[in-house]
This record gives C-alpha cells, sequence and structure tokens, in this order.
C-alpha cells in the first residue's frame, strides 16, 4: 500500500547539516537509507557554512515559525512541517512520508522564496551584534598585557647590551613582533575551526556558559593583581611562571642575532607566552563566531585583533627610540594598577557580551 501510495507524489526534504558535526552525519545516513528504500524521495542538502545555506535555513525558520533555539543544525523541513535536531529519527522521517505520500506539496525551498530577504536581514543583525569596537579593544587590552611588554623589554635591553646598532634593533624587534603576530594568527586559526566544527546547540548550552565563568573568573584575578601590585607585584596571579619566563630569555640570548632569527625566535616566543595573554584571545574568538557562513568578516576581525595585540608593542618598539629602555620600564611597573584594572574590566565587558550573544 505505501509503495502505490509513493507513485501519487514525490516528497520533497530540505536537510541542513554542518560538516564535521556527528549527529548532521548520522541523520544524513538515515536519509540515504530513505532514499534508497522510497525512489520518489527527494533531498536536498544545505551546508549551513555556506551562504546560501544559512539563508535558506533562516528562510525556512521564518516561514515555518520556527523557535530560534531550535533554528539549529541538523534540522530536517518536509512539506509544512519540520523535524528539529532533537526528534529527528526513522519513525518521524517515517511519519512524514506516509502523512505527505498522497499529496501534493511545494519543496521547502520553493515555499521559503518569499523570506529570503527577511532571512538576509535577520543574518546581518546577528553578525551587527558582534562590535568592532569590542574586537579592537579586546585586541589593544591583549596587547598591553604585562606578559608581552616583559619579554619585549628584555629583548630591547639585550640587544643594547650587546651594542647591536640601533637600526639593527628596530628591524629586529619589529621581525619578532611579526613572529609573534603569524603565530596568534595561526592559534587564532585552529581555534576559530575547532569552535564552527561544533554544533551550535553544544556552543551555546556549553561552550558560551563556561567561558563567561571563566572569564569572570579572570576578572576576579586582575582585580586581585592591580590591589596586588601596590603591595608585592610578584604575588600577581595572571602571569607567566617563573620556569617559562627563563626558557624565553634563554631563547632570546641563543637565537637573537639577525632579523629572520628575530621572527623565529618571535614564532617560539608567541607560542610559550600563549598560556598569559591567551586569556582574552580565546573568548574572542568565541564571540567572533556567530555566523559560520560569513568566514571571511569573521577571519577580517580575527585579523584586526591580532593587528590590534601587536600595536602596543610596535609602540614600545619604537619609543626606545625617544626615550630609554629604563624609563619605559619603570612607567610600565607604575601603571601595572592600570593595566591589570583595565584587564579585569575587559574580561566582565567581554563576558557580558556573550551573555547577550547567547540570548
Amino acid at each position: 500500500m505505501m509503495q502505490l501510495l509513493l507513485l501519487l507524489s514525490v516528497i520533497y526534504f530540505a536537510f541542513f547539516y554542518k560538516p564535521g558535526c556527528k549527529h548532521c552525519s548520522e541523520v544524513d545516513k538515515m536519509l540515504k537509507k530513505f532514499e534508497k528504500k522510497y525512489p520518489f524521495i527527494r533531498v536536498r542538502r544545505y551546508n549551513v557554512k555556506e551562504r546560501e545555506g544559512i539563508e535558506m535555513l533562516y528562510a525556512l525558520c521564518e516561514k515555518y515559525k520556527v523557535h530560534p533555539r531550535m533554528c539549529v543544525v541538523p534540522i530536517i523541513f518536509v512539506g509544512y512541517n519540520y523535524i528539529p535536531y532533537f526528534q529527528i529519527s526513522e519513525k518521524w522521517i517515517k511519519h512524514y512520508i506516509e502523512k505527505y505520500a498522497d499529496r501534493k506539496v511545494e519543496p521547502p525551498w520553493k515555499q521559503a522564496a518569499p523570506f529570503l530577504d527577511t532571512a538576509r536581514l535577520k543574518i546581518r543583525a546577528v553578525f551587527e551584534k558582534i562590535k568592532i569596537i569590542n574586537i579592537i579593544s579586546a585586541g589593544l587590552i591583549d596587547g598591553i598585557n604585562p606578559c608581552a611588554f616583559a619579554t619585549l623589554i628584555f629583548l630591547l635591553s639585550f640587544l643594547t647590551y650587546r651594542q647591536t646598532e640601533e637600526k639593527k634593533i628596530i628591524f629586529i624587534a619589529l621581525s619578532f613582533i611579526i613572529g609573534i603576530f603569524t603565530i596568534y594568527f595561526l592559534i587564532g586559526i585552529g581555534f576559530f575551526e575547532t569552535v564552527l566544527l561544533l554544533n551550535y546547540q553544544i556552543i551555546k548550552k556549553y561552550i558560551y556558559p563556561i567561558t563567561i565563568i571563566i572569564l569572570i573568573i579572570f576578572a576576579g584575578f586582575s582585580f586581585y593583581d592591580a590591589y596586588i601590585s601596590r603591595k608585592n607585584i610578584s604575588q600577581q596571579i595572571l602571569k607567566l611562571p617563573g620556569k617559562l619566563h627563563r626558557i624565553m630569555h634563554m631563547l632570546i640570548k641563543s637565537k637573537i642575532s639577525n632579523i629572520s632569527l628575530g621572527f623565529i625566535t618571535g614564532i617560539l616566543i608567541g607560542g610559550l607566552e600563549f598560556g598569559c595573554t591567551g586569556q582574552i584571545y580565546l573568548p574572542t574568538i568565541i564571540y567572533m563566531t556567530a555566523v559560520p557562513s560569513l568566514k571571511f568578516k569573521a577571519y577580517s576581525y580575527l585579523v584586526l585583533y591580532n593587528v590590534c595585540f601587536i600595536t602596543p608593542l610596535i609602540a614600545i618598539a619604537c619609543l626606545t627610540k625617544i626615550y630609554s629602555i629604563e624609563k619605559i620600564s619603570k612607567f610600565l611597573r607604575k601603571n601595572n594598577f592600570w593595566i591589570k584594572l583595565a584587564l579585569g574590566f575587559i574580561f566582565i565587558f567581554l563576558a557580558i557580551s556573550l551573555k547577550i550573544w547567547a540570548i
């Protein structure tokens, strides 16, 4: 009886997935099994990491009046109904095959056509929740991190002690900074892509709340560091362990001799230093993963963050032509309280931004 009914009409499914999503892969296998069993089923697959996919998903969610919390992958649209991620099963797919077997219904993507413009506006509105000023301020504050400054000042002091030419000092320092930029950007890409592989429901349910809690904890540590900086700066919590400091100093002493080695050392130091400066970087990347399909724009934000991160370091390197390293170092120690206070507020600011985005 079922086979005879299937001869009467074609049943169209719109399936939305994300590469790397385990649940999506399981649903895809399930649909392929039904396609093989029932030749009159037509499944159109949409990758939400592509512009067409995310626009169609938003359009269908608008058309079918799907709650925003349900409008996540994997999700299936068929006839006038949808199957959310937590309900997808062979039982429900078969239920809708039987329901629409004797009814001629337009494919979901054709039903969604009038809603595409609205969908594009919604996507733009979502991405606009990411404020450029948040990215810039996070990058600058992270760049003012005492961990990053301390290493650069040691490098400049060492080069001066070796009686390196002033012009060469600047070029070695800049190549060192570019090395740090390179490793940071590569770490950012790796973390960014890892976050995008996660199911959005997992990100919203687990990653966002955990990140917000961590940010609040780091804010508390920063405020404590600001308080203790006026008594005993060595008792601060958010700093590199002494052992790592010694390793970095050894690297500088053994490898810094020319511009190319400055770049290589910057990469090595940047990797070691990440444990200290990554406290702002990783939460900011999570904040930037709002719309996977607009990856290019998110990558441009990643570049912007890292440019802002190295800007204070470039400023310090250039200031050595005007002021002595001792004066700069003294100024930074004197203003450690304000730097730590600013770090605390940026942690809170990022936590609030993530909370707003997660709503």
